[in-house]
């Protein structure tokens, strides 16, 4: 991020800020049991992506300005069970997931302005993807049974804040 009052300036060329975030994560867990068995996965994960330029800050480019944040979950996992006898087989797979990934210019609710000046265009953008695989089987004689929840929590914001002032000679966009 770029602080409250603090002031940049390109002149040969354009400004960029990317944030980034791949979480890829592989998970497995295989159980041979006789009887009672039980094979459970629970994966929590909380990620945090933000690129901004903070209240009060100065930006000025000759070229582009681009302020971006990319999120990206990878998440898989293997939960199997084999039971040899004639009792009571389960797997399972639990992920809990919270992504909060913001790009902005200024806060909502500013009374100061954040100004950005570019000599083309200003870009705002947010973008958070997620590939979660979940894998449960259970293999016995007896009774068995296998449960995948995922619970995804999204939070992806672009925005220009209310005090900003944005000049710009061709556009201003976000995602």
């Amino acid at each position: 991020f770029i602080g409250p009052k603090a002031s940049v300036t390109s002149s040969a060329g354009s400004f960029t800020m990317n944030s980034m975030s791949d979480a890829n994560i592989t998970i497995s867990q295989v159980g041979v049991g006789g009887g009672l068995g039980l094979s459970f996965i629970y994966l929590g994960d909380t990620n945090h992506t933000w690129s901004y330029l903070d209240t009060g800050s100065m930006v000025n480019a000759k070229g582009d300005v681009t302020v971006k944040a990319v999120g990206q979950e990878d998440i898989t996992s293997v939960a199997a069970l084999v039971n040899g006898s004639s009792g009571i087989s389960a797997s399972g797979n639990v992920y809990v997931v919270n992504t909060d990934t913001k790009a902005y210019v200024g806060h909502s609710g500013d009374t100061v302005a954040t100004q950005v000046t570019a000599g083309d265009g200003v870009d705002v953008a947010a973008q958070d993807d997620s590939n979660l695989t979940l894998i449960g089987g259970t293999a016995g004689s007896g009774s068995s049974g296998a449960l995948g929840v995922d619970v995804v929590t999204k939070n992806t914001n672009a925005y220009i804040g209310d005090a900003a002032v944005i000049q710009a000679q061709t556009s201003i966009g976000g995602d």
